[in-house]
């Protein structure tokens, strides 16, 4: 019998190592089929955001790694989760040509995700990049032509049954709205509000069932930036979050936080041994701070689960919770590794919040 070993150090000074962990971390791990319910979404660690593909076929977080083609890029999504999961919602599909709601094929080869960061190419060589803060979802397009560009933004996508959705566009480069949906296995329903924010305008956006459909008019420079933003509390919170968050920021900027975002909680533990083995353990790792997610606006606001307003004093406020039988191993885990979030997380279960 072969033998490992394993030797594992928790680090709670920073700068003790200079090595880059996200580099063995793979997002693809346990992608494929009905084996994990994973998916490969940009987020950062504990992100209201998981900003990623949904593939045809769907599966359970809305991608399968065996999938030939890709539906569009959607905001949200759960993992690890039964039934059809939550989320898939405010899909958005770039496109040159005539728009259509069908999948398209992409390049599997030019799949690459990372921490923070997904990219691919369509059949139609729209090269797709993704990245994220905590609320906002950065779609960066890449268009092959200077005509006949445009999205498709759909807001009837759902992993689950769509309830009801709304927009109002606020001007010709940004769109307001909520959506409501049922939860994972159709258990409860949750609201999200949002602001899109587009740097070229939306010209003659045109609303086909719930599809919103735009074309662009495009210069020499053939990159299109979309971010979406997600909000508890509503579209205009959700534009001013976009706002605190970003700010002047380029994407290359947006991808670098993100990726060191995740270097550093990533970083609390230091592995030594075979390079395979540190990224199955850091893959693993990284899966630990998928959930819960954030939902506390820069502000300090959150909605609570009777629908009203507070303000998060002292504390960050987190949803999303998914506890089957993790309070065995991943709670202790981040409990040694992260108290200050676990100290949160505890003020919100002890019942400290005040709910209806």
């Amino acid at each position: 019998m072969r033998k490992y070993l394993l030797l594992i150090m928790f680090l709670f000074s920073s700068g003790v190592f200079a090595e880059s962990f996200v580099e063995y971390v793979d997002p693809f791990i346990a992608t494929a089929g009905d084996h994990g319910q994973l998916d490969p979404s940009a987020n950062v660690p504990f992100g209201y955001v998981k900003l990623g593909p949904d593939t045809d076929p769907i599966n359970h977080s809305g991608y399968d790694y065996n999938a030939k083609k890709i539906w569009g890029f959607s905001i949200n999504r759960t993992i690890g989760t039964g039934c059809a999961g939550a989320g898939g919602n405010i899909r958005l599909k770039p496109f040159v040509g005539s728009p259509s709601i069908k999948s398209e094929g992409f390049i599997k080869n030019s799949e690459k995700a990372a921490p923070g960061y997904y990219r691919v190419t369509m059949d139609s060589q729209i090269d797709v990049e993704l990245t994220t803060t905590n609320q906002v979802g950065w779609h960066r397009y890449t268009y092959p032509v200077k005509t006949d560009a445009g999205v498709l933004i759909d807001l009837t996508a759902s992993f689950e049954e769509l309830l009801s959705y709304e927009y109002h566009i606020v001007n010709a480069n940004e769109i307001n709205g909520k959506i409501q949906a049922e939860n994972v296995c159709s258990k409860g329903i949750y609201t999200i509000y949002f602001n899109i924010y587009c740097d070229h305008e939306f010209n003659n956006l045109k609303n086909k069932d719930g599809k919103l459909i735009s074309f662009f008019q495009m210069d020499d420079n053939p990159v299109v930036n979309i971010q979406v933003t997600v909000s508890s509390i509503s579209p205009e919170q959700a534009a001013k979050d976009r706002n605190r968050e970003i700010a002047a920021k380029t994407f290359k900027q947006v991808k670098t936080d993100a990726e060191k975002a995740w270097d550093k909680i990533l970083g609390r533990v230091k592995v030594f041994g075979n390079k395979e083995y540190k990224k199955l353990f850091y893959t693993c790792l990284f899966r630990i701070y998928q959930t819960p997610v954030n939902t506390t606006s820069p502000f300090g606001k959150y909605r609570g689960t009777d629908g009203e307003i507070y303000d998060a004093e002292g504390y960050v406020h987190y949803d999303s919770w998914s506890i089957w039988d993790t309070f065995r191993t991943k709670f202790p885990l981040i409990s040694l590794l992260e108290p200050e979030y676990m100290r949160d997380f505890l003020f919100i279960s002890a019942g400290f919040v005040s709910y209806r």
